[in-house]
C-alpha cells in the first residue's frame, strides 16, 4: 500500500512571500500543519491530510502573489490620504507611497487575500481609471545567475540549458551571440530558481561540456561590485530585468 506525502517542496517564492501568505493560500486545498522556510526562494509545506497535498500537486502551476500593489496612471492632486482611504474599502492598509511626477503609487495591505480581492475590481480615484496590479517582487538574481565562459562555438541553447539543468530548476539560460554574424561568443547566462543550485554549479570552476571545458563564475549586480585593483570587470546587461550585472574574476577576501 502506498502513502501519501503530506509535504511539498516550494520553489522559486518571490522575497514578499511569508510564511502566513504561504500558509494562507494552500489551506484552500487543506488544513496545513507547518510552513517551514528553507532559503529564501525554497518552503515547505506540510498538510495534516497527506491526500489534501496531492490535490494541490494536481494544479501544475501555482501563482501566490503577496500584499503590494501598484497603481499606475494617478492624478497629479493624489496624496497618501486620498488612496489609503480608497483602498481601506478593502481591507487594513499597512502602508502607502506615492510619486505624483511619476504618476504611480504603492499600496502594501496587511492583509494580502485583500489585495487580491482589489486586483478583481477596476478602480476610479479622483475621476480617473488606474491600473492596478501586483508588485513586482525584487529579485536577488546576482545569487542565482551564472556566467559560463569558454563554451565551444557550436554549441546550441538546448545543449546549453540540458547540461546546467541537472543542478536545478532553471528560469532562463541563453548562449549570447553576435548580432550581425549570429554566431555564439563563446559565453552565457544561466538563471536558476534557488541559489542553492547556482552554488552546486559553482563548487567547482570547471565542467565538460560537449568535450570542451567551460569556466563558471558568480554574477553580481552592479550596486554591489567593489573595486579590485584591476580596474572594474566588464559587465553585462539583462533586458529581462533592465540592470547591469558584472562577472566577478577576482576574488575579493570577504566579499563573497
Amino acid at each position: 500500500m502506498e502513502f501519501a506525502n503530506p509535504k511539498l517542496v516550494i520553489n522559486g517564492i518571490s522575497t514578499e512571500i511569508d510564511k502566513m501568505i504561504l500558509r494562507q493560500y494552500f489551506s484552500a486545498y487543506g488544513e496545513v500543519k507547518h510552513v517551514f522556510y528553507f532559503s529564501k526562494a525554497i518552503a515547505f509545506v506540510t498538510f495534516v491530510d497527506p491526500f489534501k497535498a496531492q490535490i494541490s500537486l494536481q494544479q501544475q502551476q501555482h501563482i501566490i502573489l503577496g500584499r503590494k500593489l501598484v497603481i499606475n496612471g494617478i492624478s497629479t492632486e493624489m496624496d497618501e490620504r486620498i488612496l489609503r482611504r480608497h483602498f481601506s474599502a478593502y481591507g487594513e492598509v499597512k502602508h502607502v507611497v506615492v510619486n505624483v511626477k511619476k504618476a504611480i503609487a504603492f499600496v502594501t495591505f496587511v492583509d494580502p487575500s485583500k489585495a487580491q480581492i482589489s486586483l478583481q475590481q477596476q478602480h476610479i480615484i479622483l475621476g480617473r481609471k488606474v491600473e492596478v496590479r501586483p508588485a513586482k517582487p525584487k529579485v536577488e538574481i546576482g545569487k542565482r545567475k551564472i556566467f559560463v565562459g569558454g563554451l565551444p562555438r557550436s554549441i546550441t541553447d538546448e545543449e546549453f540549458k540540458g547540461y546546467f539543468e541537472k543542478f536545478g530548476s532553471i528560469v532562463d539560460a541563453v548562449v549570447i551571440h553576435d548580432k550581425e554574424t549570429k554566431r555564439s561568443r563563446g559565453f552565457g547566462f544561466v538563471t536558476y530558481e534557488a541559489e542553492e543550485s547556482a552554488n552546486l554549479v559553482l563548487r567547482t570552476n570547471f565542467h565538460l561540456l560537449n568535450n570542451k571545458r567551460v569556466e563558471v563564475k558568480k554574477v553580481t549586480p552592479r550596486q554591489e561590485m567593489v573595486p579590485t585593483g584591476f580596474g572594474f570587470p566588464p559587465y553585462y546587461y539583462d533586458p529581462y530585468y533592465q540592470t547591469y550585472f558584472y562577472v566577478v574574476w577576482v576574488p575579493i577576501p570577504g566579499f563573497y
